[in-house]
């Protein structure tokens, strides 16, 4: 079809569209200021109204076998380039096809704010755990790092070892049946740590996100808790729990893998404890060696020859997934956590450790 013979988009409809953008993107910013200023319906709806509506959501996909959402999205990705393809067949397609995808982005982002970002801006996890918040030094860092690594050299004696000299764990599907178990007692003592209603979902395309660097992800559009295959065995148990941490409107990601580390200490099985002692471990050493390095030189001594050839294997499987590609997305992840008043970003992750210590000098509470 030569450029004379394409038939024209109308005007409206690009009108129509840019007007819905509008309208999402409004009702987003109203509802991220309203969270922002502790306004009235953040205090009415969120965490408990919004955790009921997520565990209903994520009940009724969770009836699938496999992620939905990253159906979804494969999808979506078709639907947009076939879209983008026709839009050169009618003149004006292409502003039709922009303000279409301008809407679409802006309906996401209102889902997504109104589902679950305002979440960072809820109650703490100290106050949700009844935790006081410790001021700590390096010394009670080693300390609590030491504990880690004591509990993680007997622990470890409890798991299978391969060929290799590494962590043996049971498959992906066998610790998401169980996963949310550990979830129990926390919740029963705590009025404000919500169940878990779902189990967790290995992503699909688990390649993909290793090279952006995500070992899981939670996607409140169909209230779904995934993780990645390729996650480092060892911590897998702790990232399943991390993931429906976020499903209890545990929004920051410290907090998520803090709640994560005691949802696995009390769950009861061997490789869920051991996941909680190690990720324990390398939060305090990562920390310590920013600090006081010859401190934690000495911490690192301390781990079992076992241990340590597993601390060792952690870094050797995830420096084959580094380049530029997780660069940029952990670079937009980062842009992500900085906008929902995550401070530190990316580093938000071992950020944990100052739950960790103040639990531990608490006398390690439940």
């Amino acid at each position: 079809m030569s450029m004379k013979e394409r038939s024209p988009v109308k005007k409206g409809s690009c009108r129509r569209l840019l007007i819905c953008a509008l309208v999402f993107g409004l009702l987003a910013a109203a509802v991220y200021l309203d969270a922002w200023l502790g306004g009235p319906f953040f205090r009415l709806f969120y965490p408990k109204w919004d955790y009921l509506m997520l565990r209903a959501v994520g009940r009724i996909f969770g009836i699938f076998p496999f992620s939905v959402f990253e159906v979804l999205c494969t999808a979506l990705g078709i639907g947009a380039v076939v879209n983008f393809v026709l839009s050169f067949k009618k003149r004006g397609g292409i502003l039709k096809f922009l303000s279409a995808a301008l809407a679409v982005a802006m309906g996401i982002t209102f889902c997504f704010t109104f589902m679950w970002g305002v979440n960072h801006f809820g109650e703490d996890l100290y106050t949700r755990l009844e935790l006081e918040p410790a001021d700590y030094d390096a010394e009670d860092l080693f300390e609590a790092g030491a504990y880690c690594v004591r509990m993680s050299n007997d622990a470890i004696l409890d798991l299978p070892q391969g060929e290799d000299g590494h962590v043996v764990m049971p498959d992906i599907g066998i610790l998401a049946e169980t996963a949310a178990e550990g979830f129990r007692p926390i919740s029963e003592q705590h009025e404000k740590i919500f169940m878990p209603g779902i189990k967790p979902k290995p992503l699909l395309y688990s390649d993909a996100f290793s090279y952006m660097g995500f070992t899981g992800f939670y996607f409140c559009y169909t209230g779904e808790a995934c993780a990645n295959r390729n996650t480092y065995p060892s911590a897998l148990p702790l990232t399943l729990c991390h993931e429906l941490g976020h499903s209890i409107c545990v929004a920051s990601e410290d907090e998520a893998n803090f709640i994560a580390f005691l949802a696995c200490l009390e769950n009861g099985r061997p490789e869920f404890a051991y996941s909680a002692w190690y990720m324990g471990y390398i939060w305090c050493v990562n920390s310590l060696w920013e600090i006081d390095r010859t401190a934690a030189r000495e911490l690192q001594a301390l781990c079992s020859e076992r241990f340590n050839d597993d601390i060792y294997g952690t870094n050797v499987h995830y420096e084959q997934y580094d380049g530029k590609v997780q660069e940029t997305a952990q670079a937009a992840n980062d842009a992500y956590l900085k906008a929902y008043q995550e401070e530190l970003g990316v580093e938000s992750y071992d950020a944990a450790v100052s739950y960790l210590v103040s639990w531990y000098l608490a006398g390690r509470p439940l």
